[in-house]
C-alpha cells in the first residue's frame, strides 16, 4: 500500500526538508493504524481523511482540490466503507 500512496504523491512538489518517500510513509502511518483497528464511524472517517490532508498540506505544495482528491483515493485504496454522507 505504501507504494500505491507514493504513486499518488509522486507528482507533488515537496517542501524543503522532506522527501516524497517520507510523505508517503507518514500517510501510510495514518492509514495503517485504522487498518489494524478498523474504521466504523463517521468520526473515524473524518479523522483519517483530515490526518492525510494535514500531512499533504504541511509537506507538499498542493491545492485544496488535489489534496482532497488524493486523500479520497488513499481512503478508497484502503478499502474502507464511506460513512460520511455530506
Amino acid at each position: 500500500m505504501k507504494e500505491k500512496i507514493l504513486s499518488l504523491v509522486l507528482t507533488q512538489r515537496v517542501k524543503p526538508g522532506i522527501t516524497l518517500n517520507e510523505v508517503a510513509e507518514r500517510i501510510f502511518g495514518e492509514v495503517e493504524s485504522y487498518i489494524e483497528k478498523g474504521l466504523t464511524t463517521v468520526e473515524q472517517e473524518l479523522e483519517l481523511v483530515s490526518g492525510i490532508e494535514i500531512h499533504l498540506d504541511e509537506n507538499c505544495y498542493i491545492s485544496a482540490d488535489r489534496c482532497a482528491e488524493i486523500s479520497g483515493q488513499v481512503y478508497d485504496m484502503a478499502g474502507f466503507a464511506h460513512y460520511w454522507k455530506g
